[in-house]
């Protein structure tokens, strides 16, 4: 019986994220993997898949142009898999999710519980319960209210059993009478239309820590952290710490990706990511007070990759490291004054190292560059050293995963 992870893609705004969610994925899963996509994908897109052994099912164009949280619904059509788990896009993933394939072949259908959120505290997941009275019966809205656990389908799974087919069929024929009424709460649709389900069929449900909200999650060990909302690049100066950490994990893993990457260029291209748009705005202005280079100049897209890389983790598991790409940095003026050392409070933690040299009265003349972050606000400043600092410097949380 073939087990298999799937994504779905349509249009371009969640490429890039999906693109780490698969990077994050290839360093501790070895199993198979496709993407079920709505139309041509970029070259660029394609060959970075296939870098991360992963595979592609298009979806008949009859089927194409239904409104995407629809569409997840419908997902099990066109999975290649007897046993599917699916993942968001926007998601990083820490851990190997094998184990959940033997939980869905258990019970046939699986979703994630969202958070500690239920259904009869009367907060949110009620009012969007009770919403969908004009297209069910008291009875099952009453019946969902009082189910307890809501779910949230950034992840789930199932196999092919006919009778799960079935639920899938129910669910879809849900989800579609809705689709277009903004009282129902659009954003959820999908998920809604599924806590209505979920009473009376057979199912099981993900630990929470498999779907780790990025902003009301509770496990302090997530395998799966998911940026709904678009929240992954979050760096807002009044979010919770602990949400702030979690985005560091999603921009961690997009600066290991970019890194090495032939498709540089285009994996820093927002695509219509707004969120990925304002980053690199931000990035433009420190990348140009860092290195000297505007984004118009031959070698701006590798500076800025490098400017924005973390300290690299483990390789993918079924992959050999990439190789590094040749930097051509324009360094500052040799009499440029030498930045002070930078410094060791708890606010501050270094996110990246970069030694390199720079040419002093002919002389090849060590210089380190060290990207630090304030944890309170998400501010980021470059300190500029003498050749002999080390990151080893400082004695932070954030430093023992790191190398220079």
């Amino acid at each position: 019986m073939s087990r298999g992870i799937v994504y779905y893609n349509k249009g371009t705004k969640c490429m890039i994220r999906l693109l780490v969610s698969l990077y994050t994925l290839r360093k501790v899963y070895r199993g198979d993997i496709k993407i079920l996509h709505e139309g041509k994908l970029p070259e660029w897109f394609i060959a970075v898949a296939r870098k991360l052994k992963t595979g592609f099912v298009e979806i008949p164009e009859a089927e194409c142009g239904k409104y995407h949280l629809l569409q997840k619904t419908r997902l099990h059509k066109w999975s290649p898999f007897d046993t599917s788990l699916f993942i968001d896009s926007d998601t990083v993933v820490l851990e190997d999710p094998s184990e959940l394939f033997d939980v869905i072949e258990v019970s046939g259908f699986a979703v994630a519980r969202f958070s500690d959120w239920k259904t009869d505290a009367g907060g949110a997941i009620t009012k969007r319960i009770k919403a969908w009275l004009p297209y069910t019966s008291q009875k099952q809205v009453d019946d969902a209210i009082a189910f307890g656990p809501a779910v949230n389908t950034g992840t789930f799974g199932w196999t092919r059993q006919e009778c799960h087919q079935l639920l899938f069929k129910y669910w879809e024929n849900l989800t579609a009478v809705a689709v277009g009424d903004k009282s129902v709460m659009p954003r959820t649709l999908d998920e809604t239309a599924l806590q209505m389900i979920v009473p009376v069929h057979i199912h099981a449900l993900f630990d929470e820590r498999w779907n780790r909200s990025v902003k009301h999650g509770i496990t302090d060990k997530p395998a799966i952290i998911h940026y709904h909302g678009g929240k992954h690049l979050n760096t807002a100066k009044d979010s919770p710490p602990e949400m702030v950490k979690l985005c560091d994990k999603w921009r961690e893993a997009y600066g290991e990706m970019l890194n090495g990457s032939l498709y540089c260029k285009e994996l820093m291209e927002p695509h219509g990511d707004r969120a990925l748009k304002a980053y690199h705005k931000s990035m433009d202005e420190l990348t140009a007070s860092i290195f000297g280079v505007q984004p118009s100049d031959d070698d701006y897209e590798q500076v800025e990759a490098q400017c924005i890389k973390d300290p690299p983790m483990p390789a993918p598991l079924p992959l050999p490291p990439p190789p590094p790409i040749p930097l051509r940095i324009n360094y500052p003026p040799k009499d440029e004054p030498t930045m002070p050392e930078p410094p060791t409070d708890d606010q501050w933690y270094a996110i990246g190292v970069n030694h390199l040299e720079r040419k002093q009265d002919d002389i090849n003349v060590p210089v380190t560059l060290v990207m630090m972050r304030n944890r309170r606000n998400g501010e980021f400043k470059t300190w500029q050293c003498d050749g002999s600092w080390s990151l080893e410097a400082l004695q932070h949380e954030p430093l023992e995963a790191a190398t220079a």
